[in-house]
């Protein structure tokens, strides 16, 4: 049996959710799950992002995948992306207004031969202050080239656009869940548009589908484990 036709078997064998059972909701899943098996066969890390109200079905998928969702094995490299930061790393990289105001003297003025102050040009802050965007810089801190990062939005925010923006950068793919209409302006390297709008509902499906996925996944990498 190819890896094919392995795939598309688990799908039909676990997929009950009537609005997932089409025939692009089976293709995407099999292409999702391909692409997940890659990078971790790769020994890279597999990313979670759920923009809110998803931020909880992102946290949930996370630790299923990295902990089992129907198989007794060993943890996969997940990372969970999120809004929160531990209270040791913020005290260790907060800066107050008055340093922040020095440092940004300091990056972008000069000073000529006359003593006049010269307006030179804007330098990257450092991690911490207030004008770095905190889900940005844990991708920089958590993910790396060859990485992949799951998606999960109802439409194109801000975190969203910044997140994908910057892993195209450091050439990290992405794969998007969405709901109905379909966000402008995002390029994810594999896209899932479910035609909902009902957040509830959206929530539920990103939910199944991810199972979907990761039981598919588990079937390929772990086919000789035992089941719970």
């Amino acid at each position: 049996m190819s890896n094919r036709d392995f795939l598309l078997e688990q799908l039909l064998d676990v997929a009950h959710h009537p609005v997932i059972l089409g025939v692009k909701g089976i293709r995407l899943a099999e292409q999702m799950a391909e692409e997940i098996i890659d990078t971790l066969q790769n020994q890279n890390k597999l990313g979670f992002f759920g923009a809110e109200p998803f931020a909880k079905a992102a946290e949930l998928l996370a630790a299923e995948f990295r902990s089992g969702l129907t198989i007794k094995r060993g943890d996969l490299p997940v990372v969970l992306i999120n809004n929160h930061r531990p209270a040791g790393d913020f005290r260790q990289n907060q800066v107050d207004s008055a340093d922040r105001k020095t440092v940004g003297a300091l990056n972008l003025d000069t000073i000529d031969n006359t003593g006049r102050r010269k307006t030179g040009e804007k330098r990257p802050v450092p991690y911490g202050t207030n004008d770095v965007d905190p889900i940005v810089a844990k991708i920089d801190e958590s993910l790396s080239p060859g990485d992949l990062l799951f998606l999960l939005t109802q439409e194109a925010t801000k975190n969203i656009t910044q997140l994908m923006a910057r892993a195209r950068e450091k050439k990290i793919k992405t794969l998007l869940l969405c709901g109905y209409p379909l966000p402008k302006g995002l390029h994810p390297d594999r896209l899932f548009c479910i035609p909902l709008n009902n957040r509830l509902r959206l929530e539920e499906v990103f939910i199944i589908f991810g199972h979907l996925v990761g039981i598919v996944v588990e079937s390929v990498l772990f086919s000789g484990e035992n089941g719970f």
